[in-house]
């Protein structure tokens, strides 16, 4: 039997850019099924893999700033998404100009690109391979 120990981790950020995967036709598609809802006009699907504690956006539809929304990373307890991501509960409000207190600095950002004026942040689960 075999055994190996890890005396002294460190996490080490990548020196290059990380580039994401293309989405997967599934999230393309759902975002897109969302897209269709009456008074929807734009839909960014972010995913948090079972063992992850972040999601991170991988699919966007009818939005200008696209590009720069995938790869953005959702940490829990930081802003809206981070809250959902902690309590599971989906989350809706009126944006001011001015943004709202409760959404995070990058949420701010792509919304206020976008010139978004009402968000509504919903969880969707499915059953991992574990059953989880």
């Amino acid at each position: 039997m075999a055994t190996a120990t890890m005396i002294e981790a460190e996490k080490v950020e990548s020196q290059c850019p990380r580039t994401l995967p293309a989405s997967p036709r599934a999230f393309r598609m759902a975002a897109r099924a969302f897209l269709r809802l009456p008074g929807v006009d734009v839909v960014w699907l972010a995913v948090r893999e079972s063992r992850e504690q972040a999601a991170v956006i991988r699919s966007s539809e009818g939005a200008r700033s696209a590009a720069a929304a995938l790869g953005l990373q959702i940490e829990p307890a930081v802003g809206v998404g981070g809250a959902l991501l902690l309590t599971g509960e989906p989350w809706q409000g009126q944006l001011t100009r001015s943004g709202t207190s409760c959404l995070s600095t990058e949420e701010t950002a792509l919304l206020t690109e976008e010139g978004a004026k009402h968000v509504m942040v919903v969880p969707l689960r499915s059953t991992g391979l574990r059953g989880e």
